[in-house]
């Protein structure tokens, strides 16, 4: 192998470990402001002031993943599809999330517990945002494991972009170890 060719395999091979160390840093931040952002919003919606609703839609809604060869045979993902309607002065509103932090699971067991709980027709207390009553939820007090996850997922791919981007700086470190025992 040339210098040359050398030079440009070593520069590929940084953009590409680049490419990836942006990917997985950006995706961790993501999910962590988003837990973040739910756990300040769950704070908050504890003392958001409340009104009677009315569930009009519970359930289910499945996604789809697709497979490694791009087909559509991946994996189910189930969510609660739940929507309820509220007035805040004299000014009415639906709405969809039933907790900060709620998360879809392979297991239909999960949406279905949200489902039974939530049954069309039910009176439900509705929590509403002061001054954005637009803004709403049914149980303030958050879906901790949804959080958890989110906050989970953020720092493993934080942690696994620190090691992408460290390898370049390491690599002749180690080269160099490795040449010396020899």
């Amino acid at each position: 192998m040339t210098a040359s060719e050398s030079k440009g395999s070593k520069i590929f091979g940084i953009l590409f470990l680049g490419f990836f160390f942006f990917i997985c840093v950006g995706v961790g931040a993501i999910a962590i402001y988003s837990g973040i952002s739910d756990i300040i919003h769950t704070k908050a919606s504890l003392d958001w002031p409340h009104t009677d609703g009315t569930v009009t839609k519970s359930a289910f809604k499945k996604s789809k993943g697709s497979s490694s060869k791009g087909s559509s045979g991946g994996s189910v993902v189930w969510y609660a599809d739940i929507e309820y309607e509220y007035t805040v002065d004299g000014q009415p509103y639906t709405h969809y999330r039933v907790s900060f932090g709620e998360y879809g699971s392979s297991d239909q067991s999960h949406a279905k517990a949200i489902l039974d709980r939530y049954p069309v027709g039910k009176t439900v207390t509705v929590y509403h945002k002061p001054g954005e009553p637009n803004e709403a939820v049914l149980e303030p007090e958050g879906t901790m494991q949804g959080i958890m996850l989110k906050l989970i997922v953020g720092a493993s791919f934080l942690m696994f972009g620190a090691i992408i981007g460290l390898i370049p700086l390491l690599a002749p470190k180690i080269k160099k170890r490795l040449e010396g025992r020899s």
